[in-house]
């Protein structure tokens, strides 16, 4: 199943995701890292077993503003890489400067969501690129 790589320094921020992703009852798996060095990491280690193990998370979401490297620099390093080339990279912010917003898109963001996000801008996403998740069967019962 294709995996949400959330690259997300604030719990709040991180839990408000989840309840979105809960809410639509998308089921993709969401592994979280702090910071855009561990992202990096993890996308190499992805990347380099994707033959033996599973492929590298399809869905990239980036806050901005982390400690150490900020998500704009992720987005520059994650650009034209080898194995990412299909992620749908989505930015996270409470920035909404159009300088920093036109950046993102010219370092290969597909959308910019302003914080925190809500139900309706995932499931905006998922109709704009609908190959990218995968929702929960939704059980009915027969009367």
């Amino acid at each position: 199943m294709k995996k949400i790589l959330l690259v997300e320094d604030s719990d709040a921020d991180a839990l408000q995701f989840q309840r979105a992703i809960d809410q639509l009852d998308i089921a993709n798996p969401v592994h979280r890292v702090h910071t855009a060095e561990d992202a990096l990491a993890y996308l190499d280690d992805s990347i380099q077993t994707a033959a033996i193990a599973a492929p590298p998370a399809s869905i990239l979401m980036i806050d901005l503003l982390l400690p150490g490297m900020s998500g704009l620099e992720l987005l520059e390093k994650v650009a034209g890489r080898r194995g990412l080339d299909q992620t749908l990279r989505i930015v996270l912010s409470n920035i909404n400067a159009v300088k920093t917003i036109q950046r993102a898109y010219t370092l290969g963001a597909r959308s910019f969501l302003i914080k925190p996000v809500q139900p309706a801008d995932l499931h905006e996403l998922a109709e704009t690129y609908p190959g990218y998740w995968a929702f929960a069967p939704q059980l009915t019962h027969a009367l």
